[in-house]
């Protein structure tokens, strides 16, 4: 019989968290598999009807890869990125309380703090 190893069969989200923990941030290999992942998430986000959605899945899609992997400050701007295009978009008011959400239950918000340009409510 022919059995894949669990590394083998890893998909390329999963093996940028595992190369992450293992050799770090500034490592080339890092790097590269972290540009396969965001290339698969362009791949997917193409497919969106909505162009600026898309982005904006992505932007979220990253920050919870790099709140796996303990990486605040990337995950807290790709959060950042995601609010940003979000005010392009008119009547989102959901997606937006549901980013700032997420960042919250992360610890990378204080509760009571609002995504516009994080004032105080």
């Amino acid at each position: 019989m022919n059995f894949e190893s669990p590394i083998e069969s890893e998909n390329p989200r999963e093996k940028f968290v595992r190369i992450f923990k293992e050799k770090g941030e500034g490592d080339p290999e890092t790097r590269e598999l972290l540009q396969e992942v965001v290339d698969e998430l362009q791949k997917q986000a193409e497919q969106s009807e909505d162009f600026l959605k898309g982005q904006i899945e992505i932007s979220c899609a990253l920050a919870r890869i790099y709140l796996e992997v303990g990486s605040l400050k990337d995950a807290y701007d790709s959060f950042d990125d995601a609010l940003e295009q979000l005010q392009y978009i008119q009547g989102e008011e959901d997606l937006e309380e549901a980013i700032v959400g997420e960042m919250e239950q992360a610890g990378l918000l204080r509760k009571g703090w609002n995504s516009q340009r994080w004032e105080k409510n």
